[in-house]
């Protein structure tokens, strides 16, 4: 899952606090390019291949940690 900052904060009630917002996309997100992108390890589930190519979740996850 790929959204920009502005759009987030625009689905996001008036009265949040940002510190808490930008505290829990530090945790479950990085920043690449202006895009809050969830991590691998919050999006890839055990027992997760890739239906396209069947690359196993360990081959995914030793990949990102390359990167």
């Amino acid at each position: 899952m790929v959204v920009r900052f502005f759009d987030l904060i625009n689905q996001l009630p008036y009265d949040v606090n940002f510190d808490e917002v930008l505290s829990l996309l530090n945790e479950y997100a990085l920043l690449v390019q202006g895009c809050w992108v969830l991590k691998s390890e919050f999006s890839i589930e055990e027992g997760f291949e890739d239906a396209r190519t069947d690359i196993q979740r360990t081959l995914l996850l030793a990949a990102r940690d390359f990167l």
